[in-house]
């Protein structure tokens, strides 16, 4: 049972026009569309404070079920809104003791919110992910095992050149995808690799590429990145896309989460 108490989560900014998504939000509840500045609405929900306020929050700090669910949630409502419309995105968590103190935060930080609005307006993120394929490489490394002395050692020697050369290539070969998806995109991004445990895949990751890409060049930056998958197999590479996200990597970070960590 809830007290009636409650806190406000705000998923993001969106221009003074833009409605709020028709989803559900984190717990089930709904979204709204708050004014909060002059030009800016944020898209909040309104939850139980004993089920999602700062008490929950450290109270499920290692509860991956718990804090998988309210980040879905806090997803789900930003995917539908860059569905239709820019928004800034905030990160977990977001929790506010009230519109009053969201208000009073998204009106100190008004200018690098409509910053970051401007810099993202009429654009999506995509993400590509370009991952080296163990099978393209099997088998290499066993063929001198039985030998011995001088022979054994020159063999080995020619090996490891062998690895530095194709080391050195797939490294080339990183660089020309990354810098091709960059010419049509606005903005380009490289995030640090992922390792297995993160990226759910058991092949190595080579390329985490985040890119800001026109919503009208949609078709073409994926016709591109077809392109390059269907190509890269023959240099054992695997490529996939992923989006379109709201644009995470490519705003200002306000004080906003700052501020948030403050009011727990």
């Amino acid at each position: 049972m809830t007290d009636g108490a409650t806190v406000v989560h705000a998923y993001g900014v969106v221009g003074a026009d833009q409605p709020a998504p028709d989803v559900e939000g984190i717990g089930g509840t709904p979204v709204e569309a708050v004014h909060a500045a002059s030009h800016l609405r944020v898209l909040v929900s309104r939850l139980p404070a004993d089920l999602f306020g700062p008490a929950s929050w450290d109270e499920h700090a290692e509860d991956l079920q718990w804090l998988g669910s309210v980040a879905r949630g806090h997803q789900r409502v930003l995917e539908h809104a860059v569905a239709v419309g820019d928004v800034v995105p905030f990160r977990l968590p977001s929790i506010y003791s009230s519109a009053e103190a969201l208000r009073s935060r998204i009106e100190a930080d008004e200018r690098v919110l409509e910053s970051s609005l401007a810099a993202i307006a009429g654009r999506v993120e995509w993400g590509v992910k370009v991952y080296r394929d163990p099978s393209a490489t099997d088998g290499e490394q066993s063929r001198w095992e039985d030998s011995t002395g001088a022979d054994y050692l020159r063999a080995r020697a020619g090996e490891l050149r062998e690895r530095a050369d194709a080391d050195a290539q797939l490294r080339r070969l990183v660089c020309e995808i990354h810098e091709r998806l960059s010419r049509l995109s606005d903005d380009s991004v490289r995030n640090p690799v992922q390792d297995a445990a993160l990226s759910g895949r058991s092949e190595q990751m080579v390329l985490n590429g985040a890119y800001l890409v026109r919503r009208d060049d949609q078709q073409r930056f994926l016709e591109s990145v077809a392109s390059i998958a269907a190509d890269r197999p023959v240099h054992g590479l695997l490529v996939e896309s992923t989006g379109p996200w709201p644009s995470y990597n490519f705003v200002g970070k306000p004080s906003l989460e700052e501020a948030a960590a403050d009011e727990r």
